[in-house]
């Protein structure tokens, strides 16, 4: 059996229908859970009985062969919290404690396959300022500062890019209004004095934007699509598409020195899957920005692309 790590904030999510509809014609056994979902997670179990460890979903033992990690575990988000419950606070925290258990089983279970690699090299690989590391090594143009931290970096009138440190939407407790909160935190580029509201931030040089580049990279195949950087009007492309704008992606061929140093990085990190971003700055130069190896592949090209790539995934599973 095929089990499915897929939080979705959505009744309808067109990435996961595709799995669902692809692994079905191909009669493959397969749970997907919504880590998000309470009414799924109570089905839940992870038992040991006498030394042995298994998972259970609905009394039933999970077989488990391959598991899938479609997008990142959180719990500082949107979760279906159940009625009446007081204490959110409380809740996150067992529901994170309860799922990294099944975590710590599934990453010593040898018998296991994991896509696109183990739950802990998807975070190592999710930590941009690390991953900024390796790019450099196989020969990749990256921004030429980056620094993770507190106090502004921004000098005088320089132009400084703001970035989020992690996920930039995140579920907080508001001391004035004793109430969850939703916060967005937006990428900024920033030029003078700003409020930083005293969290860590993460701070990349500026650099001029000529179009950006999303690759999609499933073991040794890559698809790469080029968003025009007029299009965003001063936005950065979360805003566009909170602000559900069509955001149209042209289809492009990776140039080959840039996809042979992308294949590299992810043969380091022992990954069969990412989602690469670079921005094409002024002068025409790629400058890699990210590695996304949660990153979603549904919708940047056409019907058939996005068939051939959710192909490729289940063929890895």
């Amino acid at each position: 059996m095929i089990l499915i790590f897929a939080s979705s904030l959505y009744k309808f999510d067109s990435q996961i229908n595709l799995i669902k509809k692809i692994l079905d014609n191909k009669n493959k056994k397969y749970l997907i859970v919504n880590p998000l979902n309470y009414k799924e997670l109570i089905n839940l179990q992870l038992k040991n009985i006498n030394g042995k460890i298994s998972l259970y979903f609905e009394n039933m033992e999970l077989k488990i062969s391959s598991v899938f990690f479609s997008r990142k575990l959180r719990t500082d988000c949107i979760l279906d919290i159940p009625n009446n419950f007081r204490y959110t606070t409380l809740f996150r925290q067992k529901i994170q404690s309860f799922l990294m258990d099944i975590i710590f089983f599934i990453e010593k279970n040898k018998r296991i396959k994991h896509f696109p690699s183990k739950h802990w090299n998807l975070e190592y690989a999710d930590s941009k300022i690390n991953i900024l590391k390796h790019a450099v090594k196989v020969g990749l143009s990256v921004p030429d500062m980056t620094i993770n931290s507190i106090l502004s970096q921004n000098k005088n009138t320089l132009a400084i890019y703001r970035k989020s440190l992690s996920d930039p939407f995140s579920i907080t407790y508001d001391l004035k209004k004793k109430e969850e909160t939703a916060i967005t935190l937006f990428n900024r580029v920033i030029k003078t004095g700003v409020n930083i509201y005293n969290i860590p931030w993460q701070w990349q040089s500026y650099i001029e934007t000529n179009s950006l580049i999303r690759c999609i990279v499933v073991g040794n195949k890559v698809w790469s699509y080029k968003l025009n950087g007029d299009f965003l009007f001063n936005n950065n492309l979360r805003e566009v598409e909170f602000g559900k704008n069509n955001v149209n992606w042209e289809k492009i061929i990776l140039p080959f020195k840039i996809k042979t140093a992308i294949q590299k990085i992810t043969n380091k990190l022992n990954l069969e899957f990412c989602c690469p971003e670079f921005i094409e700055n002024k002068d025409g130069r790629y400058i890699f920005t990210d590695l996304n190896p949660y990153g979603d592949w549904f919708g940047f090209g056409n019907e058939s692309d996005n068939n051939e790539i959710c192909e490729e995934i289940i063929s890895k599973l």
